[in-house]
């Protein structure tokens, strides 16, 4: 899955309008743990889990799931906690 985004275009290349998503209002953002509230944006992508690790490949199991995050979550989880002070300085 290509990653999607919600909300209001930010102007990044992610932002193309074929990859735009309805905001996942009330889901849970992988980053803060708080719910996506209307109006917000951010980001959807895929996530695999595997579940459970074996040394035998053909007993691997992949869970693929889907998590949204908050546009500022997903900035830091790239960037670290200092980003918004990294832009202030650079701008």
């Amino acid at each position: 899955m290509r990653v999607r985004w919600f909300g209001a275009n930010w102007g990044a290349p992610v932002c193309e309008p074929e990859f735009h998503v309805p905001t996942p209002v009330g889901k849970t953002c992988f980053g803060c743990e708080r719910p996506i509230l209307a109006g917000q944006r951010g980001i959807a992508m895929s996530a695999a889990d595997e579940v459970p690790y074996s040394f035998d490949l053909s007993v691997n199991k992949h869970v693929h799931r889907v998590v949204v995050q908050h546009l500022n979550c997903h900035v830091e989880s790239v960037l670290g906690p200092e980003w918004e002070a990294l832009v202030r300085e650079l701008t």
